[in-house]
């Protein structure tokens, strides 16, 4: 995945997270239920939106993570 979606996609997350946010802040209706479960939709899109901010920095050279695997395991 190159820049071009990695910008895009983070773009995506962070309009649901705002929208999200906006719709759960709404004040509720008693005859009304709510079909969708806007906080598990908000924390859905942070989640995406820091997996995507990490997946920018290796893009742009940082290395995160380990680089041997699990640890102490050798395949050879």
């Amino acid at each position: 995945m190159d820049w071009r979606w990695t910008l895009g996609l983070s773009i995506a997350c962070i309009a649901t997270y705002v929208f999200a946010g906006w719709r759960r802040a709404r004040p509720s209706t008693p005859l009304k239920v709510r079909m969708a479960p806007w906080l598990a939709i908000q924390a859905i899109a942070a989640a995406s939106l820091f997996m995507l901010a990490v997946h920018g920095a290796n893009l742009a050279g940082f290395h995160t993570g380990q680089q041997q695997g699990v640890a102490g395991y050798s395949p050879n």
